[in-house]
């Protein structure tokens, strides 16, 4: 990411289900303290018989997934769940690819630091 404007952010009660057996007279269950998604945008990697050699030598794709909105709890671990929703009105994004084959992770020598003091200067 590289910019984010929020267009709006309203206070929104989600409804979060607990699944199709969920009788009518149970309570919502509480969200906790959490921020959906994450992060507004990631890669997710599939299988693909047109793809291109991946990890492993499995044909793969990649996508960019953008979600231009964010849920954001009120911090209270409560069975209300209310939040905040923002959505936002313009998200720069730079995708950048490499076609080297090494998929090892780089590695840098551990830092090192030396301390040095410079010479007195006579008069």
């Amino acid at each position: 990411m590289t910019d984010l404007d929020t267009a709006a952010a309203v206070t929104i009660d989600p409804v979060v289900t607990t699944g199709a057996r969920q009788r009518t007279n149970e309570p919502e269950i509480g969200v906790g303290d959490i921020a959906y998604p994450s992060v507004p945008a990631s890669v997710t990697t599939y299988t693909d018989a047109l793809g291109f050699t991946g990890d492993n030598a499995v044909l793969q794709r990649q996508k960019l997934v953008i979600v231009p909105g964010q849920f954001l709890n009120n911090a209270t671990v409560d069975t209300a769940g209310d939040g905040t929703q923002l959505l936002y009105g313009k998200i720069d994004t730079r995708v950048t690819y490499s076609d080297s084959t090494d998929w090892d992770r780089p590695r840098s020598p551990p830092p090192s630091a030396r301390s040095t003091v410079a010479p007195r200067r006579s008069r």
